[in-house]
């Protein structure tokens, strides 16, 4: 474990696998009876992740979840929702360098690399959920960009 402030080396780190392991979408009755075209933007987003480190091997793993629904013009939902879960492993050359004692005496990851490879993670999956969204009622969503840090500090809450 190192005391010092580690850098993030973007040739370091490795993305050495992705998997969507979970393709859900849904939709009423009443919406396939009367399709309705979502209105611009106007999507219920949520998300979550779950993410863990192997600290002898330096390898990450982030699991991103996504829930979108359609909504009406008055924010209503029209009956048409899509999940993805995917899941990103990654390999960081120097991430002994990034590993610290947090209170307690846990072991953890700088935040500069959990958020770096979040970054990554959320990025690349913003790309899979449009393309593989295209051609659906939800005519290729694209999910809001959001701050790295702020996700991580809200899993902490």
């Amino acid at each position: 474990m190192s005391n010092k402030k580690a850098v993030v080396v973007p040739e370091k780190i490795h993305l050495i696998s992705m998997n969507i392991f979970k393709a859900n979408l849904e939709t009423s009755d009443e919406f396939l009876d009367n399709p309705q075209k979502p209105e611009p933007a106007a999507f219920a987003f949520a998300y979550a992740n779950n993410i863990a480190h192997n600290f002898d091997l330096g390898r990450s793993r982030y699991r991103l979840f996504f829930t979108l629904t359609a909504q009406g013009a008055e924010q209503n939902p029209l009956g048409v929702k899509v999940e993805y879960g995917i899941e990103f492993h990654f390999l960081v050359d120097n991430f002994k360098d990034f590993v610290k004692e947090g209170k307690n005496k846990e072991v953890q990851i700088e935040i500069s690399l959990a958020a770096t490879l979040f970054g990554m993670a959320y990025s690349t999956a913003r790309g899979i959920v449009f393309e593989r969204t295209r051609g659906t009622f939800f005519a290729g969503v694209i999910l809001p960009v959001i701050d790295p840090y702020e996700a991580l500090k809200k899993d902490k809450n």
